[in-house]
């Protein structure tokens, strides 16, 4: 009967050891569980907000390339009224050129006068196109910024999901 005892007490705490760690293990899997869903919640929400926050960028991005655009629809319609004028006024130098042959030195002065307006037209051509090269220049900056913060921004997002991906995965292990 010693034996048993001698045997028997140290099995028997040995089993009862193994209980209360079982136990143990199973509260603290609760408790993993319990803050990786809190931890997944935080996360879908950051990851709403952060959407949210990218829709609406877009969405005043997308307004103001809508206002430049009208502004510019403007700016062209100006320009071709200008040009029409132009046109119009080149036709009537025309006209005045067959009128007016006997009166050459009052034609040499309208000639002048239309080199200068020519001038002039390839100075506002100069200044179109400096324009149109900084207003280029300023959408590439923009889409150049857009385009760094998107993928800045989805190399975020993939860098959570295989974070949370790795999670998920060792949970399942």
């Amino acid at each position: 009967m010693g034996e048993v005892l001698t045997v028997g007490l140290p099995t028997l705490a040995v089993l009862i050891g193994i209980l209360v760690n079982n136990s143990r293990l199973n509260d603290m899997r609760g408790e993993f569980n319990t803050r990786l869903n809190e931890i997944r919640g935080d996360f879908n929400g950051r990851l709403s907000d952060l959407r949210g926050e990218i829709s609406s960028r877009l969405t005043d991005f997308n307004g103001r390339m809508d206002r430049f655009e009208k502004r510019m629809d403007g700016f062209d319609k100006r320009l071709e009224a200008f040009d029409k004028r132009l046109s119009d006024f080149d036709k009537r130098m025309d006209g005045f050129d067959k009128r007016l042959g006997a009166f050459d030195k009052r034609l040499e002065a309208f000639d002048k006068r239309l080199d200068d307006l020519n001038s002039g037209l390839k100075i506002l051509n100069e200044r179109i196109s400096d324009l149109r090269a900084y207003v280029e220049g300023q959408f590439e900056a923009d889409r150049r910024a857009n385009d760094a913060l998107e993928k800045m921004l989805f190399g975020k997002i993939e860098d959570i999901d295989s974070r949370l991906s790795r999670l998920e995965g060792r949970l399942a292990a």
